[in-house]
């Protein structure tokens, strides 16, 4: 990933990843191991529309695959090696591995910002 152009992939990631209808899209955990990447740098940016579409992208893609995601981690294999399985086992492994990381940045991200003023009504 050398010469990102973030706002190219902002512009890309808001006309097709960020809209509701974007659940609609068939991606495949193929897609969403070159995805995630990009919504790591973008949430990783300074500019705070980079910031919103990289957590929409990351948010919408999540919700598309998280049942597929941990009820595949759920299932206690045992038998036969299945490399197929432990093929998606590893991509899964990865793409948990990136939300962990936007994770630690949302955590910097909010750490950060300044708290707002609290104003107690008597």
């Amino acid at each position: 990933m050398q010469d990102i152009n973030l706002s190219e992939i902002n512009d890309f990631f808001n006309s097709a990843l960020v809209p509701p209808e974007m659940v609609k899209l068939p991606l495949t955990i193929d897609h969403v191991l070159v995805i995630i990447p990009f919504a790591v740098k973008l949430i990783g940016s300074k500019y705070e529309p980079h910031i919103k579409t990289g957590i929409m992208t990351a948010y919408n893609i999540l919700k598309m695959f998280y049942e597929r995601i941990t009820s595949a981690k759920k299932v206690i294999f045992s038998g036969a090696v299945d490399f197929a399985r432990e093929d998606r086992m590893k991509k899964y492994d990865v793409i948990i591995d990136n939300y962990e990381h936007i994770h630690k940045d949302l955590s910097v991200i909010i750490k950060s910002k300044k708290q707002p003023e609290v104003i107690t009504l008597y």
